[in-house]
Order: C-alpha cells, then structure tokens, then sequence
C-alpha cells in the first residue's frame, strides 16, 4: 500500500513535486518563496533609518 499526501497549497505541491524530482535548487527557491509569503507585511517593510 503506497502512502499518499493530500495537498491544498499549490506552493507546497510544487515543492513537493521539486522534491520528488530531487531539484534541490528549484525546492530551495520555492521554500524561500513560502517563508517570504508567509511573512506579516510589517516584517516585509524595510525601515529606514
């Protein structure tokens, strides 16, 4: 019986799908791109000083 993973988030899919192809630097770049979009606004806004 294979284990299969239920996704709802296209960016987790397609780094799912980066992984299963074992590109590490196409996953690398969309989990950067997760993190960046998972920030508050706030920490997106670059003060100056």
């Amino acid at each position: 019986m294979s284990h299969r993973v239920h996704v709802t988030d296209l960016p987790q899919a397609a780094k799912l799908l980066a992984d299963a192809q074992q590109d590490v630097i196409l996953s690398y770049l969309i989990c950067m791109a997760i993190l960046e979009a998972r920030q508050t606004p706030q920490e997106n806004t670059v003060k100056a000083a």
